[in-house]
């Protein structure tokens, strides 16, 4: 399940698996510890985490084999020493949870650490602008992704937004600034502290989203370029899989990440205290939370996720992640079909008589099966395939 993210970069970046941590910022967000057990989780099965809008943590970035580092709207972790350390950078836009606004962290919540590397000083709160300084029109995020594809040496450059009703036209912008993957997240997507009217009322959901996304990239004959990295309520194996199905060319994930690594650990702080306080840089049990035990947990949480995946993919009579597409897919109502373009239920399977399918030669995407033999391998391709059926996520 190799996923390559950024292919005409001069360095993309190689992933074993297309799943990766989303981002969850040190100090602003999480602890120091859930930053190194994420870093540890996602770099034992060889995928990406994520700086999040936070600054550099170094442990963090020693212990992981992939790091992409948030270019944020801020001022901090911009010097060239820390986008050297990167393997891509993502230019952070918006997200789902907060669409485009600018937030403000008080003071009293920003101590320790967090304050030095912030490069905040002491009694001041923190203040993440709504738009970068250097981005006034369009045209001036090119000049953003070339001097950030200079400075780290071929890296991919990419961009985080979220999915508003003008998407395409926030693709175009991306497009035209010669980005090497976009990170779309949906409006399911959650954030530490965001105001509720954002988190509620603002963006697309994620499948509507995605398939604006895919629909707008082919038309402009872009899409086998740029990689399309998808996020937003997405939890389950299956969800992943529909994704990937419909064009996304990877998933991340956050939550979903934080319920699998302190799952055996939630007891530390429940029933006087939310599981969060594990978690978040500010959480009173955040001491608690062991690293080692947590990253195990994300490891073995990650590898079932993608042994589910292939265990789909095998049912669909398939060998490569590759060969799933939209036509392996079924929409349960008119509307969700009319958006993803994927056939309705209620719509017969047309076939022409007496004609058969060609089959597929296993490619540099191919599963790792493990233990199967040939003939297994052989049966699986003889299979004919199972639709799977669509939920909205």
């Amino acid at each position: 399940m190799m996923t390559t993210i950024g292919p005409l970069a001069q360095r993309p970046l190689i992933l074993k698996i297309p799943v990766m941590a989303g981002a969850m910022g040190y100090g602003i967000g999480v602890s120091e510890n859930v930053k190194i057990a994420i870093a540890k989780g996602t770099a034992a099965v060889g995928t990406a985490t994520n700086s999040g809008e936070g600054p550099l943590l170094p442990e963090e970035r020693a212990h992981a084999a992939h790091y992409i580092l948030q270019y944020n709207s801020g001022h901090w972790a911009k010097e060239p020493e820390t986008l050297q350390q990167a393997d891509a950078i993502e230019i952070h836009i918006g997200q789902g949870a907060t669409a485009g606004a600018a937030s403000r962290i008080p003071s009293k919540y920003i101590d320790g650490r967090a304050r030095e590397l912030l490069q905040v000083p002491d009694g001041e709160g923190l203040i993440i602008p709504s738009r970068h300084a250097e981005i006034v029109k369009p045209q001036d995020l090119k000049l953003l992704v070339d001097r950030l594809r200079s400075v780290t040496q071929g890296v991919p450059i990419g961009v985080k937004m979220c999915a508003s009703g003008k998407l395409e036209a926030d693709l175009e912008v991306a497009i035209q600034a010669g980005v090497d993957f976009i990170s779309l997240d949906g409006g399911q997507a959650g954030t530490k502290g965001g105001p509720p009217i954002l988190e509620d009322d603002f963006g697309l959901p994620t499948i509507f989203a995605l398939s604006r996304a895919v629909h707008y990239l082919k038309k402009r004959g872009v899409k086998d370029r740029i990689s399309l990295l998808i996020g937003g309520g997405i939890s389950t194996p299956g969800q992943c899989l529909k994704a990937l199905a419909l064009g996304a060319d990877a998933v991340f994930m956050g939550t979903a990440l934080l319920w699998a690594m302190t799952h055996e650990q939630v007891t530390k702080a429940i029933p006087w205290e939310p599981p969060t306080q594990l978690a978040y840089y500010t959480g009173s049990q955040k001491k608690a939370f062991d690293i080692e035990k947590a990253a195990h947990s994300l490891e073995n949480f990650l590898v079932s996720f993608v042994e589910e995946m292939k265990v789909a993919i095998r049912a669909l009579g398939k060998t490569s992640l590759r060969d799933v597409n939209a036509d392996d897919l079924v929409a349960l109502d008119e509307w969700t079909s009319t958006v993803t373009k994927v056939r309705l239920v209620t719509h017969p399977y047309e076939i022409v008589p007496g004609s058969s399918s060609e089959e597929a030669e296993p490619d540099d995407m191919a599963l790792s099966m493990g233990d199967d033999t040939a003939e297994e391998l052989e049966a699986n391709r003889e299979r004919p395939s199972v639709l799977s059926l669509f939920e909205t996520f």
